[in-house]
C-alpha cells in the first residue's frame, strides 16, 4: 500500500460563507460551520469544489486519473483522495505567535468547549462578520418582499488548514499514482472559490499544497502475542472525526450509539486487503478466509468508555421513580410501595449507564446532524433542483453521526497467529481505521489503540464470585438466536436449550424482561443491504436457575466470559450477570446522575490567550461605544439649538478623529460669537480625547438624530 500526506493551505481572498443550514432566529439567518467558536470549512465541501475542478481539467483532456482519486458513485472501492474538515491556521495581521499548529488543534477546541457558549460565540464574533443582503424583485427593479437576509462570513486574510491524505492499493501501477498526484496538484491551482456567493465576489480563495509533516509518533502495537488457545485483546477507538453508523432511524435522522463488530470486522478486512494486496480475490487467500470468512477472530462490539468505566445499555429491570433520580432493580427490590403506600410508578430506562457503588451514572453519547447536498449533473446549475425534480438533479440532505472525540473500548479473540497479523496490518496504517459512511471526505477517521488490560463493562466485577440457584443475565450486545431449522428467532427459549448443553445440565428459564429488535447492516461486497434478522435487544434481563442444584462460581464465570447464539463473530451475543451486584443495592436502590468526564488539561499554546486578549478589547470597545451613544443622546439638543446638520457633524467627526480641535487663546476668546457654538466647542474639545470607539458611536448618534430630524 502508498500512502502520502500533504496539507492543503486555503488563504482567504475574499469574505467566506461555508454554510452549516442552520442560523439563529431573528439575528443570523444563515451560520457558518464551526466547531465551538473556531470556524471550519467542511471536508465535503472541499472535495466537492476540487471535483468540480477536476471535471473541467476532463473536459479540457487534462484529467485521466479523475475516478482514481475521487472515485466512482456506487462502486465497492472509494479513490484515493482522503480529507479533513479545514480548520484554523492563521489570523490574519498577526505576530506569530497567533497561528494555531495542527498539533494544537484538538487540544484548543476542548478548551473552547469547556469555556461554554458565551465564550464561544465572542470567539466566532471575533472571527467573522454578519453581512446583509436581498433579491431583486423582476417587475419592479426594487427589493423584493421578505428578501432582506443576513449571513456570517468569515473574514478575508485567514488561513485555513485541511489533512490530506492519499492511499493506494499495493497493487496500483506508479505511473496511475504519479498521474493522480499529478491531477490532485492542478485541482488544488485550480481552485479558485469554495462556499456560498462565489459569482458574487465572495468565497474567493488561494490554494497551496504543503508536505504533510507527522503530527506524532504513534506506538506500534504490539505484535508478540503467544500461545495456541484463544485469547482476548482489549482495544480503544478514539474518534478524530465523526463516524455515520447509521441507527434504528435510518443514516438521516439517527446514528448508533455504539460501534458494532461487523463494522469493525469490514474495516480490518479492507486494511487486511490493502496490506497484503490480495484486491478482488481476497475470498482465496487462506489467511483472510480463516480470519474474516470463518469466524478466526471474533470482533466484539467498541461501547462508549470514559475514566476506565464501559457503559452499556441499561439493564431492563433496572427502572426508575416517575419524575425522580431513585432507580431500583425490580423485581429484586421486592414490592415499591410510596409514602402514601400506594404503588410506585416506574419508567424504564433508555441510556448507557455504569453503576459505582449505589451511583448509577448515564453516559449522554454526544451526536451532531450536518447538513450536506450533493448538485445537479448539468453543471450550469450550482445549486439542487429539489428530490421532486429526479435522481440526478440534485438534492438537500443530512447526516446523523457520533460526534468526534469520544472514546470506545471492546475486544478481539482469537488466536495469537491472526491476532498478531491483524495488529501488523493497523500499525503499518499508523494504527488508524476508518469506519462506518462516507469515509474519504469529513467521517469516519478513528485511531486504534491496543490496551493491556479490559475495563469494566457497566459494573465492577467483585473479587471473588459464589455459588448460587437463580442469577440474572443482561444482555449488553444483541442476540442473535436460531432454530434446529436454521431460522432466527428472538425466542429465549432458544438460548436455554444452549445453555442447559453447555453446562450439562437442564436450566429453566425465570421472570424476564425482553427487549426485541432488529439487526440489519450492508455488504460491501455485494453492495446491497443484509437480511433484516430479529434479535433479543441489547438491554434483556433473563433469569435463570438450574432444575436441580446451583450455578457453581465456574459455571457463571463461564456464562459470562462467552457469546452465546449466532454470529458472535460480529460481537453478538455479549452478556453480563447482573446477580454480582451487591443486593443491598437493589434493595435500597441507585442514585441516578449524569456522568461528567474529566476537565481538560491547560493548553500551553498562546492562540487562545491572544484571542482571549481580543475579545477583551472588542467587549471594551463596544463599551466605550455605548458610552458614546449614550453621552450624544445627552448632547443632542445643544447641537439641535446650534442648527448642526448630518454634514457639518460629519465635519466635526473627522477633526475629532484628528484631535484638532483647539481651546480659543485669550485673544480669541474676546471676540464676541454666538455662545451655542462656545457651549459646543466646549463639548467637542472635550470628546476629542476619548477613545476611537466612544467618538465613533458619539458621531453616529448625532448622525442619525439629525437625519430623523430631517424626516
Amino acid at each position: 500500500m502508498s500512502m502520502s500526506t500533504l496539507w492543503l493551505e486555503i488563504e482567504l481572498h475574499s469574505e467566506l460563507c461555508a454554510a452549516n443550514g442552520d442560523g439563529t432566529s431573528g439575528v443570523v439567518d444563515i451560520e457558518i460551520a464551526s466547531e465551538y467558536g473556531l470556524p471550519v470549512i467542511p471536508a465535503k465541501r472541499i472535495k466537492g469544489c476540487l471535483r468540480e475542478v477536476a471535471l473541467e481539467l476532463q473536459a479540457c483532456g487534462l484529467g485521466e486519473s479523475l475516478d482514481v482519486l475521487f472515485g466512482v458513485p456506487g462502486e465497492q472501492y472509494s479513490g484515493a483522495l482522503h480529507l479533513e474538515d479545514a480548520h484554523l491556521f492563521e489570523i490574519p495581521s498577526a505576530s506569530k505567535h497567533f497561528k494555531l499548529e495542527p498539533q494544537e488543534y484538538e487540544s484548543v477546541r476542548e478548551e473552547t468547549k469547556a469555556k461554554g457558549k458565551k465564550f464561544q460565540q465572542h470567539l466566532l464574533d471575533e472571527l467573522t462578520m454578519l453581512r446583509t443582503r436581498t433579491a431583486i424583485d423582476e417587475d419592479h427593479g426594487s427589493a423584493a418582499d421578505g428578501s432582506l437576509r443576513t449571513m456570517r462570513v468569515l473574514q478575508a486574510g485567514i488561513k485555513l488548514r485541511s489533512r490530506i491524505e492519499l492511499i493506494f492499493a499495493a497493487q496500483t501501477d506508479p505511473s496511475t499514482i504519479a498521474q493522480a498526484q499529478l491531477l490532485l496538484e492542478r485541482c488544488v491551482k485550480g481552485l479558485r472559490s469554495i462556499g456560498l456567493g462565489r459569482t458574487r465576489g465572495m468565497g474567493e480563495v488561494r490554494c497551496s499544497l504543503k508536505v504533510g509533516e507527522q503530527l506524532q509518533d504513534f506506538v506500534q502495537q504490539k505484535c508478540d502475542l503467544k500461545g495456541t488457545e484463544e485469547i482476548e485483546v482489549p482495544f480503544r477507538l478514539k474518534l478524530e472525526q465523526p463516524v455515520l453508523i447509521p441507527g434504528n432511524g435510518g443514516l438521516y435522522h439517527s446514528s448508533a450509539s455504539s460501534i458494532p463488530g461487523s463494522v469493525l470486522l469490514g474495516a480490518l478486512a479492507g486494511t487486511f486487503i490493502r496490506q497484503k494486496g490480495l484486491g478482488a480475490q481476497a475470498h482465496t487467500d487462506p489467511d483472510f478466509a480463516r480470519i474474516f470468512l470463518r469466524g478466526g477472530v471474533k470482533f466484539g462490539y467498541a461501547l462508549p468508555v470514559s475514566r476506565d468505566q464501559v457503559f452499556a445499555p441499561c439493564p431492563a429491570n433496572w427502572q426508575r421513580v416517575k419524575n425522580e433520580d431513585q432507580v431500583y432493580d425490580v423485581p429484586g427490590a421486592g414490592e415499591l410501595e410510596d409514602q402514601e403506600g400506594g404503588q410506585l410508578e416506574l419508567r424504564s430506562l433508555s441510556y448507557y449507564v455504569y453503576l459505582q457503588s449505589n451511583m448509577l451514572y448515564k453516559y449522554e453519547l454526544e451526536k451532531e446532524v450536518r447538513m450536506h447536498h450533493s448538485r445537479p449533473q448539468d453543471r450550469n446549475y450550482a445549486h439542487p433542483k429539489g428530490p421532486d425534480r429526479g435522481v440526478n438533479e440534485g438534492q438537500f440532505f443530512q447526516y446523523t453521526s457520533l460526534s468526534e472525540g469520544q472514546l470506545f473500548e471492546g475486544t478481539l479473540r482469537g488466536s495469537s497467529d491472526d491476532l498478531n497479523q491483524l495488529l501488523g496490518c493497523l500499525g503499518a496504517e499508523n494504527n488508524q481505521l476508518r469506519l462506518g459512511r462516507s469515509r474519504t471526505a469529513e467521517y469516519g477517521k478513528v485511531r486504534f489503540e491496543r490496551m493491556e488490560s479490559a475495563s469494566p463493562v457497566l459494573y465492577e466485577s467483585p473479587a471473588s464470585v459464589q455459588s448460587a440457584r437463580q442469577i440474572t443475565i443482561c444482555l449488553y450486545t444483541p442476540m442473535v438466536l436460531v432454530d434446529r431449522n436454521g431460522r432466527a428467532e428472538a425466542n429465549p427459549d432458544l438460548l436455554i436449550e444452549q445453555l442447559s448443553e453447555a453446562l450439562g445440565s437442564q436450566v429453566q428459564l425465570g421472570e424476564s424482561r425482553l427487549k426485541f429488535g432488529v439487526l440489519a447492516g450492508y455488504n460491501a461486497q455485494w453492495r446491497m443491504p443484509k437480511p433484516q434478522t430479529p434479535v433479543l435487544e441489547a438491554g434483556t434481563t433473563i433469569v435463570l436457575q438450574l432444575e436441580k442444584g446451583t450455578f457453581s462460581a465456574e459455571q457463571i464465570t463461564m456464562i459470562e466470559s462467552t457469546r452465546w447464539g449466532s454470529r458472535t463473530g460480529e460481537g453478538c451475543g455479549a452478556l453480563r450477570v447482573l446477580s454480582l451486584v451487591d443486593k443491598a443495592i437493589s434493595a435500597k436502590g441507585m442514585k441516578l446522575e449524569t456522568f461528567t468526564n474529566a476537565l481538560v488539561e491547560a493548553v500551553t499554546s498562546g492562540f487562545l490567550e491572544n484571542m482571549e486578549k481580543l475579545i477583551e478589547e472588542r467587549s471594551k470597545r463596544r463599551k466605550e461605544y455605548t458610552e458614546g451613544r449614550e453621552a450624544a443622546k445627552n448632547d443632542k439638543n445643544k447641537y439641535e439649538q446650534a442648527r448642526t446638520g448630518s454634514t457639518k457633524l460629519r465635519q466635526y467627526w473627522n477633526l475629532a478623529k484628528h484631535k484638532q480641535f483647539k481651546a480659543p487663546s485669550d485673544k480669541e476668546s474676546k471676540v464676541k460669537e454666538k455662545p451655542e457654538l462656545t457651549k459646543l466647542l466646549a463639548i467637542l474639545l472635550k470628546v476629542q480625547e476619548k477613545s476611537p470607539a466612544f467618538i465613533n458611536g458619539y458621531f453616529q448618534t448625532l448622525i442619525w438624530e439629525a437625519r430623523n430630524r430631517n424626516e
